[in-house]
């Protein structure tokens, strides 16, 4: 049975799942570890918590609670413990915690093995995704805009507001607007 318990720096797993980040996601996908903590101490729509299983830290997942809906902006599971049904569990137990809010995420595009296995998960915990384009705006300054897939539980929630709900995530979680090709 998993748990979900709000981090905050002070919390003894803080640096577990800090670690997870770094290691689960390449830097291009992520936030500068300075950035990701002033997040957590100073935004109130940002939260990390961790996911927490009977042997313990199990992962974590940051989010943004957005205007009608909750932005999954990362979402990791210890690699030990991957393909055992925490990932899914996590999901549901998020899907639950919000409900009915839908949850939505990024991912990255199906062009690879790894790729299409991470949106074949997404999509066994019903998401969608989206066929508009999105770019996710660089964590820093200097780096590309990726071409990403934005997935949603709610698909008719998606396909009717996709422009404000890009437009609300990079407004609120990149702190930019969307670029001219995307218009």
């Amino acid at each position: 049975m998993l748990a979900l318990h709000k981090l905050s720096l002070a919390s003894p797993t803080f640096q577990m799942a800090e670690n997870l980040y770094t290691e689960a996601f390449p830097t291009e996908e992520r936030r500068p570890l300075e950035e990701w903590r002033r997040l957590l101490e100073e935004e109130p729509a940002f939260h990390i918590y961790e996911i927490h299983s009977a042997n313990g830290f199990a992962g974590f997942v940051s989010y943004w609670e957005l205007a009608g809906f909750i932005f999954v902006e990362h979402f990791a599971i210890c690699p030990a413990l991957r393909c055992c049904g925490v990932g899914r569990e996590c999901i549901e137990l998020l899907k639950e915690k919000f409900a009915p809010l839908p949850l939505v995420l990024e991912a990255e595009l199906p062009e690879s093995e790894m790729a299409c296995r991470r949106i074949g998960f997404y999509a066994r915990c019903g998401f969608s995704p989206s066929p508009r384009p999105y770019l996710q705006p660089p964590y820093r300054r200097g780096d590309n805009w990726l071409p990403l897939l934005l997935l949603c539980t709610d698909e008719t929630f998606l396909s009717q507001h996709f422009p404000t709900i890009r437009q609300q995530i990079y407004h609120s979680v990149y702190h930019c607007e969307t670029p001219s090709e995307e218009a």
